[in-house]
């Protein structure tokens, strides 16, 4: 039923290798309806398997910038499930997330309510990935995780990604549209120009009037532009099951790949509003939500006290912790003119 796309490209035995790995031991005790696809981007190749239900595409090696969207696309002609699922190797899930997602493809893909699937996911604080790890009950321990996050709490949560690449379409669909931009190299911007096309053929609003505007921010309801209208097709999934998480890494600071952000962001910008001049996108007449109230009726129907829930908007005060300073100086290294605006504001605070 569903072919899971894994892009990987490791150095060394570091966490990608490990994790995939895991992966690997995993898909391993599933049944038929799944496979997983992985494309192995590395110099030396150390991945094997002799499970018909995994599939390992050894990419050639080249000293150039890592492209995820080459190395996904690189799957496709070896994937032989109707549906494709890109799947980044250090996210994680629970014991009962793939009856979940068979479930939710049935719902809402093959009944034609939707042509996609968006899965959101926690990052997990260093704390809570080995916690995550060790746990024998995943589900709960997503589910504690959640409700940590939703309190305003960030020990175990560093922050909630509601936009990700963890996509789900059939895979002809895929092909039709054109599949992931490989103008796009290093870090960034491929799952969001992906994401555009898909909510331009399928948008469940019109755009909101600031849609080409892009700035990551901490807290969900902060969110403007492209980001805060692609959310609304992945918000249903965070209460659900199918709620990813993301486990802890370190990353170094200075690697050729996350030097592309701010070159894949413009382009990301330009490619939006190039492939908008079709006049036959973004077909509906129906006003974008007021976002603010939307999220208060998402936690309203879910059971939860929006004067304690907070998450979406701040931290509690006693767990306002300053993020690690490798991270600042990732930022000012990749993305400068966000780092001093950052700054300033923090300043003005």
């Amino acid at each position: 039923m569903i072919s899971f796309i894994v892009p990987v490209r490791y150095l060394k035995e570091d966490y990608v290798y490990k994790r995939a790995l895991e992966l690997i031991s995993l898909f391993e005790t599933f049944d038929k309806d799944v496979e997983l696809v992985i494309s192995d981007a590395s110099k030396i190749k150390m991945l094997h398997t002799d499970s018909e239900k995994i599939k390992i595409v050894n990419l050639e090696y080249t000293s150039g910038i890592y492209s995820p969207a080459k190395a996904r696309n690189a799957c496709i002609e070896y994937c032989t499930k109707e549906f494709l699922f890109f799947l980044d190797v250090d996210l994680a899930f629970s014991e009962v997330f793939i009856i979940s997602l068979f479930d939710i493809v049935k719902e809402k893909i093959l009944s034609a309510r939707a042509q996609f699937i968006m899965l959101p996911c926690l990052y997990l604080s260093e704390l809570g990935t080995k916690q995550f790890d060790k746990s024998l009950n995943k589900k709960k321990t997503i589910d504690l995780f959640r409700d940590s996050y939703i309190y305003g709490n960030n020990i175990y949560v560093e922050r909630l990604a509601i936009n990700t690449s963890a996509i789900v379409l059939r895979r002809k669909y895929f092909i039709e549209i054109g599949m992931f931009s490989e103008d796009f190299s290093g870090h960034g911007g491929e799952d969001f120009e992906l994401l555009h096309r898909l909510a331009s053929y399928n948008p469940h609003s019109m755009k909101n009037h600031d849609y080409y505007y892009d700035k990551v921010e901490q807290f969900i309801v902060n969110y403007k532009g492209f980001r805060q209208y692609l959310s609304l097709y992945a918000f249903e999934y965070f209460f659900s099951d199918l709620l990813l998480v993301h486990r802890w890494h370190k990353r170094e600071l200075f690697n050729r790949f996350y030097m592309k952000r701010v070159g894949n962001e413009n382009l990301l910008i330009q490619k939006m509003k190039q492939h908008d001049l079709n006049n036959y996108l973004w077909n509906s007449k129906k006003p974008f939500v007021n976002y603010q109230e939307y999220l208060e009726f998402l936690l309203l129907s879910h059971g939860y006290d929006v004067t304690q829930a907070i998450g979406f908007k701040r931290l509690k005060d006693n767990n306002i912790i300053k993020g690690p300073l490798d991270a600042k100086i990732r930022k000012l290294i990749t993305r400068p003119k966000l780092f001093f605006i950052d700054m300033l504001k923090n300043k003005v605070k």
